[in-house]
């Protein structure tokens, strides 16, 4: 199927709205000649025909036929929701999911100019004042020091910069023990809604590919795909997982507490003070979810009763012994709705079919 022009777009758009709203008479100061925006490209540009024939009258341009310097100098630039509004009298409300489609719908047309940073590079880039993540982003305009660890780590910062504003960044993780095509995509930060975002995700991931020459067959790892409902198909052959490789290395001989200041982690949060990691083991030691550039310290904790190392998730407070316990020392007694120590404990069939305290049979 042929692509619908921009025109044509914005002409079933607001036929759509006109199936409920009434439109506005034309006038000269209708907007034509429509084009996606040459200086923004999530805005739309136009001119009027009296700002047209006023630059003819007035010699600025010699014809009816526009470069695309005097777009840029002597078009309108805005928003597809104001567009449409100078074309349809209705609520900013009702408009915005016909200005969400129009959105979309440039942005796909956008070829988008991803650069990659490296080192001290990446604290410059979470430094920028001058933004669209709104409140997206924790760490955006943190100060630099709070991103030093990057430069001791293999790992680059991919950004779409237009204009010196920042739309959108995201960290990607290079395996060293593998090849360089073994990678994974960390979260994706971006400027507009789910569906906006749904889409530079596809034109980010597929960007990163063409720059590191990673073929659309070699499946690669990219954080929070599942969470947007993106295919495979869409995502370029993704896999919406960890990484294959789960440790990262802190090179230069730096350690977590060599860092007078840290960043908040998505995804390789956890450390053991040398190396970064997605989950918790018997060595970690350190938490990467602070906003404020510090860290939480993490205790391990051991059963009560074997010495056995737990986490959080799987340690149970017993009730009966006045202990702490893994799973394989207590047993969970659904009648009571408490922990018991598994020595306690007699499984009871029939109407009962739950654990009960040996105490409790007895008696």
């Amino acid at each position: 199927m042929k692509k619908q022009t921009l025109k044509q777009k914005i002409d079933s758009i607001i036929s759509d709205i006109l199936k409920e709203y009434y439109k506005k008479e034309y006038s000269e100061t209708t907007p034509i000649k429509l084009g996606i925006s040459q200086s923004d490209f999530t805005k739309i540009s136009y001119i009027t025909e009296k700002r047209q024939n006023q630059l003819i009258e007035n010699d600025v341009v010699k014809s009816k036929q526009f470069t695309k310097e005097d777009r840029k100098k002597y078009f309108y630039h805005t928003s597809p929701a104001k567009l449409l509004k100078k074309f349809v009298h209705i609520d900013s409300d009702d408009l915005q999911p016909y200005a969400d489609k129009l959105s979309q719908y440039i942005i796909e047309q956008k070829k988008i100019d991803l650069k990659a940073f490296e080192g001290a590079e990446i604290a410059d880039i979470y430094n920028m004042s001058k933004h669209r993540l709104g409140a997206s982003s924790c760490m955006q305009e943190k100060h630099k020091s709070y991103f030093e660890i990057y430069e001791h780590l293999p790992v680059k910062l991919f950004a779409l910069i237009e204009n010196g504003e920042l739309l959108a960044r995201c960290l990607v993780w290079y395996n060293e023990r593998h090849t360089t095509t073994d990678i994974y995509i960390d979260r994706i930060y971006s400027f507009g809604n789910d569906e906006i975002t749904k889409i530079m995700y596809r034109k980010i991931i597929f960007k990163i590919r063409e720059i590191e020459k990673i073929s659309k067959e070699t499946k690669i790892n990219a954080f929070n795909c599942r969470n947007l409902n993106l295919s495979v198909d869409d995502a370029h052959t993704i896999y919406s997982s960890y990484p294959s490789f789960k440790f990262v290395h802190i090179k230069n001989e730096m350690e977590i507490d060599d860092f007078g200041a840290l960043p908040y982690m998505d995804t390789f949060q956890y450390s053991d003070n040398v190396y970064l990691q997605t989950d918790k083991d018997s060595d970690t030691c350190y938490q990467l979810n602070c906003t404020g550039g510090t860290y939480e310290e993490i205790e391990q904790s051991y059963c009560d009763c074997c010495g056995v190392e737990v986490d959080e998730d799987t340690e149970y407070w017993c009730e009966d012994v006045q202990e702490t316990r893994c799973e394989d020392c207590a047993v969970y007694s659904s009648v009571d709705d408490v922990w018991y120590a598994s020595e306690n404990v007699t499984y009871i069939d029939g109407n009962i079919e739950s654990y009960v305290h040996n105490d409790d049979i007895r008696n």
